[in-house]
């Protein structure tokens, strides 16, 4: 009798459970209907939509306005049989002049009561006499299986309050055509002009974007590469605002040029703008070859401009100093540093450094004809070439170990080499190579926005902009020598602008800075520094310029799409985030 009863309750358990599992099947099965039908609606398949529903919606209600927002078109009818499966999560945060003044959380089966449940709470936690005005800006954060996973909507109340996805501190570009690329450059343009010092003209390294500070101290190779870049782009598009601090700007480099001693025709490293003193923290002097090489780039662009001997002369004879900083191996010693009487110089190895030294004396070569420089040259590029032939063509040096950018020097120097060696095949043969080696460590990941097109090892934009500057350098060259293969390059660049491109501050991701307007156009160093490093914005800056000048002759100048990657189908997101 007891095992009779034992196989009864058994049996009912056993039923029981079936019965769950078909209600909980069928509960998801409508679930998933609805958002199908949600997908396959044309009216609601697009998120932009979703998202600009969930703004207003926000928004309207935070300041007691008529509700304009269709939110009801993205949550179930109380009266459907799946709703106990439906349970949004959200947390909306105010923030106000670069502070999160507000924050609240939300949750109900209606996604209307859900946002209202957030917002109130979080209206409810600003301190008086804070008054919410309309500049706010909401952060709503809906959170979705497994462990809380996260979808974020802004509002960009610069733009007639349009809503944007947010990953990170980036609004994600799924579309990159050209207006876009060009509206970038001329951000980014914007943003180095207002960083010039209005005394100096020059330009220090980093500037807090979060707390709207700048370095007091200004630096010769950030105002060189700057004055670089600016040159460039005036010399696509003339601007009277770049042509105003030229010269200017040129004065400052002249006046950062040692001009006696052993290190005579070297750069000082820094400036300090409040005690008027040169490299005020590194002794009497410290004397980088890379600040030398980087300086030279942009005397020789100054000199074609206006012909102006004196820029040719001071490229001589910062060249002249980087001969004395090579072996007769071909090896670089990168710093000379003047303190308490003594010269103390850094024999590490660096292909960064010595790329940077090949580079120079490549270009100054190209422009003089000067044999001397070739010679050194020849030196440093042969080094180089015996070490990849060795040990691989994707290097690490004394100072790193194998990562992208001291590879990309490789490639940089010897293709500036290249152009003055015409006869020796095996400076290309090496230094594509190591640009084969760049490409393959390019992350192709279309479904993840965030990464894709950055190189694996290089999180910040400075690194990426400068690998990807030197890919919009390489693809002409290939095309001129007739390599094989050369569209991979173009296509690097077009990946990379586009991760570049989103990791800029606009108005609608600037909500946590105290001054957006300043720090618009500035490249976000990554995604744990809300820093803007002046060598980030010159690079990204210069690699758009270049992709732009590839797509005007390889393609129609008109504004087609250069990148697309997919967002989420609109009735995945749904049924993702109704789950939360």
């Amino acid at each position: 009798m007891l095992l009779f009863q034992k196989n009864q309750l058994l049996f009912l358990y056993m039923w029981l459970r079936i019965i769950g599992f078909i209600g909980l099947f069928c509960a998801f099965n409508n679930a998933w209907a609805v958002s199908e039908n949600l997908q396959n609606n044309q009216d609601y398949q697009n998120n932009a939509q979703f998202r600009q529903d969930v703004v207003d919606f926000v928004h309207d209600t935070a300041f007691q306005l008529p509700l304009e927002s269709n939110i009801n078109r993205w949550f179930y009818n109380s009266n459907d049989m799946s709703k106990h499966l439906i349970h949004w999560k959200v947390t909306i945060k105010i923030y106000q002049k670069g502070e999160c003044i507000g924050k609240g959380k939300g949750s109900d089966y209606a996604l209307s009561e859900t946002l209202k449940g957030a917002l109130l709470n979080a209206m409810h936690t600003v301190k008086k006499p804070i008054i919410i005005s309309h500049d706010a800006q909401f952060k709503i954060t809906f959170y979705y299986p497994p462990d809380e996973h996260r979808y974020i909507v802004i509002n960009d109340v610069n733009n007639k309050n349009q809503a944007f996805e947010l990953i990170g501190s980036i609004i994600p570009v799924y579309d990159m055509d050209i207006a876009l690329l060009k509206n970038r450059i001329q951000m980014e343009k914007n943003y180095l002009l207002r960083m010039i010092d209005p005394i100096t003209h020059a330009i220090f390294k980093k500037y807090d974007a979060k707390n709207d500070q700048r370095d007091t101290i200004v630096r010769t190779i950030y105002t060189a590469s700057s004055l670089y870049t600016l040159l460039m782009i005036d010399k696509k598009s003339p601007d009277r605002a770049i042509d105003a601090q030229i010269k200017p700007m040129a004065k400052f480099l002249l006046m950062m040029q040692n001009k006696a001693g052993k290190d005579a025709g070297a750069f000082y490293y820094s400036y300090d703008l409040n005690t008027q003193q040169k490299d005020a923290h590194y002794g009497s002097g410290r004397f980088v070859v890379g600040t030398a090489a980087k300086t030279i780039f942009t005397l020789l662009l100054l000199y074609e401009k206006t012909q102006d001997i004196q820029y040719l002369e001071a490229a001589k004879r910062a060249g002249n100093w980087l001969l004395t900083k090579s072996n007769a191996h071909g090896q670089v010693m990168p710093v000379s540093v003047h303190a308490q009487g003594k010269i103390i110089l850094n024999k590490k190895q660096s292909f960064l450094y010595s790329g940077q030294v090949l580079s120079a004396l490549s270009r100054l070569y190209a422009v003089t004809h000067e044999k001397i420089y070739y010679v050194e040259a020849t030196k440093i590029a042969d080094r180089m070439v015996h070490y990849i032939q060795q040990k691989g063509a994707f290097v690490g040096d004394d100072f790193r170990q194998p990562n992208s950018v001291s590879t990309s020097w490789v490639v940089m120097s010897l293709l500036d080499y290249a152009k003055i060696n015409h006869e020796q095949r095996v400076y290309q043969k090496v230094l594509f190579r190591s640009a084969d080696a760049l490409v393959q460590k390019q992350i192709h990941a279309p479904w993840d926005a965030y990464n894709d097109g950055r190189l694996m090892d290089i999180m910040t934009s400075s690194g990426n902009g400068w690998v990807n500057e030197v890919m919009t350098n390489l693809y002409p060259f290939c095309q001129v020598n007739k390599r094989p293969h050369c569209d991979i390059y173009r296509d690097y660049t077009i990946a990379s602008s586009r991760w570049l491109i989103q990791n800029v501050y606009g108005t609608a991701n600037s909500f946590m800075l105290k001054n957006p307007k300043m720090a618009e156009g500035g490249a976000i160093r990554n995604y744990a520094e809300s820093a803007v490093r002046t060598d980030a914005v010159c690079h990204g800056l210069n690699s758009l310029m270049g992709l732009l000048n590839i797509v005007d002759v390889t393609d129609n100048p008109n504004n087609q799409m250069l990148r697309v990657l997919p967002e989420m189908p609109t009735g995945e997101l749904m049924g993702l985030l109704q789950l939360g």
